[in-house]
């Protein structure tokens, strides 16, 4: 009895020697692994804190300076990153990484200058009449 044919075409880049079984597993997507998960939740918290920035709630001093503290903690992990890339002799996605820093940077930057403009708004409003200072 002989083995049934494979119904895929045989993979170019399986060794030679390889059986039809080889050649077909090795025709697999890429996996999911935790690091591509952090990935992409770090994307989705990023465009959170963004949006956030847009709303009423995400005005206050207090919450763009943890934007911007936030920020700055990813642009560190950016320059590590870079540090990683070029150690492992690839300088493209170093470059790409060292570019995500300098933007992670200027977010951090403009939350701090919201930050500081909400309080100082904050500080120059003078009290209503009628009301209790916070």
């Amino acid at each position: 009895m002989t083995p049934p044919a494979p119904t895929s075409r045989p993979n170019p880049r399986a060794p030679a020697n390889a059986g039809p079984a080889r050649q077909a597993s090795s025709i697999r997507a890429p996996r999911p692994t935790i690091e591509r998960a952090c990935d992409a939740v770090a994307v989705i918290v990023g465009f959170g804190l963004a949006a956030l920035t847009a709303t009423r709630p995400g005005r206050p001093p207090a919450v763009l300076g943890a934007i911007a503290l936030i920020a700055l903690a990813w642009a560190a992990l950016d320059v590590r990153e870079a540090v990683h890339q070029v150690d492992e002799s690839r300088t493209g996605i170093a470059m790409l990484a060292i570019a995500v820093a300098a933007l992670h940077l200027a977010a951090a930057l403009l939350a701090g200058r919201m930050a500081a403009r909400s309080r100082h708004a904050d500080a120059r409003t003078p009290d209503h009449p009628g009301t209790m200072p916070a």
